[in-house]
């Protein structure tokens, strides 16, 4: 369960961080369309799976014998 917590806590973190420097950004250019924002948002919610499911899936086939 400790390990699952710590990646919950570390991909929670990076797209927390993320999500903050998107919206400081948008600020600081003065973008007001809330729909860059919101997909800008999501965008950094999704990277951080995709690339774990891309670590995950390069695992799984280095394991596999060929």
């Amino acid at each position: 369960m400790i390990p699952w917590l710590v990646i919950a806590v570390a991909y929670a973190s990076i797209a927390n961080l993320a999500m903050y420097m998107t919206c400081r950004e948008h600020v600081q250019y003065g973008r007001r369309s809330v729909g860059w924002t919101v997909l800008g948002v999501l965008a950094c919610a999704a990277w951080p799976l995709i690339i774990a499911a891309m670590l995950v899936m390069a695992r799984r086939k280095a394991a596999v014998p060929a």
